[in-house]
């Protein structure tokens, strides 16, 4: 896309090494968020870090071996809701030594989420978000050089963490796991990496399509608690529920989650159903049938897991979310004794019980019998079958993926964007940051690429930010 290419011209040319990283950052959130068609950019990876490497002191004192038998996992921001963390957690526990932690942007409005996550592991460190781009790589390598192994689940964005790593990789050897959570997008890490974990078969879809890559792929899955038994589930449903991250449930083409609860509920005129994870207040696409149903449509924003928990016990069904599937949410209910709906969004693979799902709305209640589901589903999600995978990967043993990719219903381009460029909040950060040269640049190419729509969407969430703020401050 022309964009990238403009961008990348404009992080190349950058003069100064912190408008580099700053604008590398930003550039990686975008693509990651919004599909244009990169999945890595290794080449700039090797730029910054030969640009890091010549402007900060690097003696061989500074990243000499220091022995330490524990693994080191590093993730960028861990959250009290969604996978993402829980994943993390679940791999803490699976080592013979309880490994190490490194939180890479520490944010004191994140303590709650980083101090649970801590309590996992050994020994912790944190790096906060705002101290100087450089000093921060310098620290994280005087962290990095003392692990033989390190294990990401980076954000897509967190160019730092991946320079800091590439540095201490000219140095010694240091072997590097990717949790490969965002496996439908844009990620940092290519240039650094040895062994991708796979959590779906979208990953090796998207390996598949890109041609060459320089790591192996090796099959991990996500760790689900799971019965000893198959669920049984009940004849008639009363109380539906669908969970997921907010953005998963905005429609497109490939979907639509609103259709599905009102088809339900126009269906089951005695049922009711609960959602997890939207927000309201900028949420628009609930608002209608949030006036239609409101007595049987209850709406919540994101949970802390154990008040999810407490949720879904007062449910009978659950439906995946759509067009972008809720990761474990769907398979933890299922196993519940939830009985599973959903409709095929062309994005799969994450777990065998996608085949419950119908191909259109209308059908999404005529789903086939799932008990017969129940030892594909141990053999995927089982925490003792992840644990093995896990520990084989970590001995340079590697798995491949326990079905057949070519059954899974994955469109790789669904989350394609051909239209303009949005603008989100993080360009006013970037542009208030960036030597004024440079700021001018960025004004430019957003006259040339952005969307204007964007623009206004962007201004009413700063406008209800500081909202919020002024509200909790007169509250105090």
């Amino acid at each position: 896309m022309i964009f990238n290419t403009y961008f990348l011209e404009l992080i190349y040319s950058a003069h100064s090494l912190e408008d580099k990283l700053k604008m590398s950052e930003y550039w990686g959130g975008l693509n990651s968020i919004f599909d244009m068609g990169i999945y890595e950019a290794s080449a700039l990876e090797v730029h910054l870090t030969e640009c890091v490497a010549r402007s900060i002191t690097i003696s061989s004192e500074s990243v000499a071996k220091i022995s330490a038998e524990n693994t080191l996992h590093i993730i960028t921001e861990p959250y009290l809701t969604g996978g993402h963390t829980r994943l993390c957690e679940r791999l803490s526990g699976m080592e013979k030594i309880t490994p190490d932690l490194l939180i890479s942007r520490s944010k004191v409005q994140n303590t709650d989420a980083e101090e649970r996550l801590i309590a996992y592991f050994n020994k912790s460190y944190r790096f906060d978000s705002n101290e100087p781009i450089l000093q921060r790589i310098i620290s994280y390598i005087a962290v990095l050089r003392q692990y033989q192994k390190l294990v990401m689940h980076i954000h897509q964005d967190d160019i730092c963490i991946v320079v800091a790593i590439a540095i201490v990789k000219k140095y010694h050897s240091v072997e590097v796991f990717f949790v490969n959570h965002a496996d439908h997008c844009f990620s940092f890490g290519d240039s650094i990496v040895d062994v991708k974990l796979q959590v779906s078969s979208r990953g090796y879809l998207v390996d598949k399509l890109r041609g060459n890559t320089n790591y192996v792929s090796s099959f991990l899955g996500i760790p689900v608690a799971i019965p000893a038994q198959a669920p049984i589930y009940p004849n008639d449903c009363k109380v539906f529920v669908m969970a997921g991250s907010s953005w998963k449930m905005k429609p497109n083409k490939y979907g639509s989650a609103s259709k599905i609860v009102e088809h339900i509920l126009e269906k089951k005129p005695d049922s009711s159903f609960i959602i997890i994870g939207p927000d309201l207040a900028t949420d628009y696409w609930w608002w209608t049938l949030h006036f239609k149903y409101k007595e049987r449509l209850i709406i919540h924003r994101a949970l802390p897991y154990e008040e999810y928990l407490n949720v879904i016990k007062t449910a009978d069904a659950c439906v995946d979310t759509c067009p972008v599937i809720g990761g474990t949410a769907f398979v933890e209910m299922a196993l519940q004794g939830l009985k599973p709906f959903g409709v095929d969004c062309r994005v799969g693979g994450y777990t065998p019980l996608d085949v419950v799902k119908s191909k259109v709305v209308d059908n999404v209640l005529l789903q086939p019998k799932v008990p017969e589901l129940y030892d594909d589903i141990v053999r995927f999600h089982d925490v003792n079958n992840v644990k093995l995978r896990f520990l084989l990967a970590l001995s340079n043993q590697y798995s491949d993926y326990p079905c057949n990719i070519d059954e899974n219903s994955n469109d790789l381009f669904s989350f394609r964007r051909m239209s303009r460029v949005p603008i989100t909040l993080s360009f006013f950060t970037l542009l208030a940051t960036v030597k004024l040269p440079l700021a001018l640049k960025l004004i430019k190419m957003n006259i040339l690429f952005y969307s204007k729509r964007s623009l206004v969407i962007s201004g009413l969430k700063l406008l209800k930010s500081i909202t919020i703020k002024i509200s909790k401050h007169f509250a105090r």
